[in-house]
């Protein structure tokens, strides 16, 4: 059975801030994802997961390097 998703798309664009804060917030009660549009972020997936490959492959040892006890699960 094939499912399909109509997730609600969320314009960065727009100026008027408060519209689209109330729109994000509303998105997630209701659907709890959405699709994020010109937010001025590199659209360049492949970088991020190279990235993350690299930083994962590394000896224990170099990823405790980075690390954080703070600000965990509050």
């Amino acid at each position: 059975m094939s499912a399909t998703w109509n997730l609600p798309i969320i314009d960065l664009t727009s100026l008027d801030r408060p519209s689209t804060l109330l729109s994000i917030r509303q998105v997630c009660i209701e659907y709890g994802f959405f699709y994020l549009v010109n937010h001025g972020l590199e659209n360049d997936l492949a970088k991020a997961f190279d990235d993350s490959r690299s930083f994962f492959s590394l000896p224990l040892q170099e990823k405790m390097k980075f690390a954080r006890n703070e600000n965990r699960g509050s």
